[in-house]
């Protein structure tokens, strides 16, 4: 028992550790800061939204600013400081949110540049350009802005912001919805596939708000809306992406925790994981100076056993408290935490994933004879089987050497069989699970696909056992 407390204070304490649970926390940390700024605005003072819009007519560009609040109120009085060829303004909105500015210039290309601070060289990355173009002058302009419903704390709905060169004359837009999945493709946005819901009656400049919340909504969907000027468009002039209500179901939590994790985390666990595993036993055993039999005679199944527990047992603390940091960011934006069987979902799937990734560095050393040629497989197994594994290696795959139709159930049922045969292609198969989405955002039965609670622990048990078990039989009959 000596030699496991030994390796565990060993790696533990060790520089790699240390370092990489530096790095999994400042990712965390990045991660729930983004996701906060992402999902939560202020109502007052420099946070105040701005949308803006110009026409063109005899030498001057009449540009409109338009400052509200996260409830789409007009943000009244607010200075806006702007910048044309050097020379510097300072202007208050009016009571309805609204500042007119006029630049006189003949030339078919000018840049105004704003801000909601003054202008000074600690400041610079709140400065917005605008970009002045007599050829778009005259253009209907249409923005779809999110906001929060007044007299409530978890609704959303949107605010239709538009501008029209001809302020006697006015012109349609037409206003289209469709509910979508929050993850996968959604399909492109055209009427053809989304539901009208209002013609935008516009003349000047103005507002318009509208309450989409369409019924029976599932957790892991959101409201689609699209601007087109046209009935028959082929492309929308503005859209975005909302839930009418903020409030998340456990499973909305957890789909939005395993989004936020999967890019970045499923980049860095294998080759943390793989790492690790070399620094900490690859290295030692390619050069047959493995510190545990220093310390006292043990058996070399013990060594790995002991060695290859402190490996995955660092790593799997490190990303706990990864996971632990980005749900204080998730709470603060959101008023929830995951819920433990999801939390422990989430650490089950990073255990599988490190288990896995670890122990093939075990197996592997077993077999090669220097450290180069260990690190090699290192990065091999991190590269390919770990950051290019979902983006570029699996579609090929699935497209080019089995010549499948994305989006069709065959190539679902050999996407869920090859990420089973790939630790990295786990976080998919919970994901898949969790959320009964394929790929491509379509809702589907995952149990008609063989994905059940059973077969993801069966998958898991294997991906944890199988290296290590190989690992250990190999590593004791060369004692």
């Amino acid at each position: 028992m000596r030699d496991f407390l030994y390796d565990l204070r060993r790696t533990f304490t060790g520089k790699f550790t240390i370092i990489s649970i530096i790095i999994v926390i400042l990712i965390a940390v990045g991660i729930g800061f983004l996701f906060t700024s992402a999902t939560s605005t202020s109502s007052a003072g420099p946070s105040a939204l701005i949308d803006n819009s110009y026409t063109y007519s005899n030498g001057t560009y009449n540009v409109t600013f338009y400052a509200f609040n996260q409830y789409g109120t007009p943000a009244g009085t607010l200075p806006i400081y702007t910048e044309h060829n050097g020379t510097f303004w300072t202007n208050n909105t009016q009571p309805n949110g609204f500042l007119n500015l006029k630049i006189n210039s003949d030339s078919s290309f000018e840049l105004l540049n704003y801000s909601l601070s003054p202008f000074n060289s600690t400041n610079h990355l709140d400065v917005q350009p605008m970009v002045l173009s007599q050829k778009q002058s005259n253009e209907l302009y249409v923005n779809i802005n999110i906001i929060k419903k007044p007299g409530t704390t978890n609704s959303r709905e949107i605010m239709v912001y538009y501008s029209t060169s001809n302020v006697s004359q006015a012109q349609s837009a037409y206003l289209y919805y469709k509910v979508v999945n929050v993850t996968g493709n959604q399909g492109p946005l055209v009427p053809s596939n989304m539901t009208y819901y209002a013609t935008l009656t516009t003349k000047g400049v103005g507002v318009q708000v509208f309450d989409i919340n369409p019924a029976n909504m599932g957790a892991a969907q959101q409201v689609a809306v699209a601007v087109f000027y046209a009935k028959n468009a082929t492309f929308a002039s503005s859209e975005a992406q909302y839930s009418p209500t903020s409030a998340l179901t456990k499973i909305g939590i957890a789909l939005v925790s395993f989004d936020a994790f999967a890019e970045i985390y499923g980049l860095i666990i294998p080759i943390l994981a793989s790492l690790s595993a070399y620094f900490y036993f690859g290295k030692d055993r390619a050069n047959a100076v493995l510190e545990s039999v220093i310390t006292r005679p043990v058996t070399k199944g013990r060594i790995i056993l002991s060695r290859y527990t402190a490996n995955v047992g660092s790593m799997i603390v490190a990303f706990a408290i990864g996971v632990a940091i980005f749900e204080i960011f998730l709470n603060r934006a959101t008023g929830y935490y995951m819920s433990l069987p999801y939390f422990g979902s989430l650490i089950w799937t990073y255990f599988v994933e490190i288990a896995a990734f670890t122990g093939l560095i075990y197996l592997a050393s077993q077999f090669l004879k220097t450290q180069g040629a260990i690190l090699g497989v290192v990065l091999a197994l991190s590269i390919v089987f770990g950051i290019l594994w979902s983006i570029i290696v699996l579609p090929l795959i699935l497209t080019e050497a089995l010549h499948l139709i994305s989006g069709t159930n065959i190539y679902t049922h050999y996407t869920i069989i090859l990420n089973a045969l790939i630790p990295a292609g786990y976080p998919s198969l919970v994901v898949f699970y969790i959320g009964q989405i394929n790929a491509f955002g379509s809702t589907v039965n995952a149990a008609s696909f063989g994905i059940t609670q059973v077969s993801l622990a069966v998958i898991g048990v294997i991906w944890i056992i199988l290296p290590i078990l190989a690992a250990f039989v190999i590593g004791r009959r060369r004692d």
